[in-house]
């Protein structure tokens, strides 16, 4: 009799990037999907401010912060949105059996409440932590036991 190994999908995510892994168990490790990178900075328009503008009072000397819309704060929003619509999809066509989630905790949580309740039911590990910047090597090594 074969036991059948649980595929595992592993995001590596903040509000800018994202990096999906597969493991098929601790032996094989990690190995990115094809079309898993994404960027953030690739999507914002050129000269796209990190703060809102400030203004002058009309009558005096106060200044004052703009109000409106943060173009990043609504770009990390809507990329966290399009990150969970890929994780729902894979679990709605059981491309995997687990999750593993590692974002910063704010990321963490707004990308959790996108998720579809197939991949909410998928969902092994949440880890809030910023692990974006490593590389497959590092990444494998520090989250062996995950697998």
């Amino acid at each position: 009799m074969r036991v059948q190994t649980k595929v595992t999908w592993l995001v590596v995510a903040d509000g800018g990037q994202a990096r999906i892994f597969v493991s098929h168990g601790k032996k094989d490790g990690l190995t990115k999907l094809d079309d898993s990178v994404a960027d953030l900075e690739a999507g914002l328009p050129r000269g796209t401010a990190d703060t809102r503008g400030r203004t002058f009072d009309s009558g005096g000397q106060g200044r004052h912060r703009l109000e409106g819309a943060d173009p990043r704060a609504h770009a990390k929003t809507r990329f966290l949105a399009d990150l969970a619509d890929r994780l729902n999809k894979g679990a709605l066509a059981d491309r995997y059996d687990r999750l593993v989630l590692i974002a910063p905790p704010k990321a963490l949580g707004e990308l959790r409440g996108h998720l579809h309740k197939q991949a909410q039911n998928r969902l092994a590990v949440e880890q809030p932590s910023d692990l974006v910047h490593l590389n497959e090597h590092d990444l494998t090594e520090q989250l062996r036991d995950l697998l």
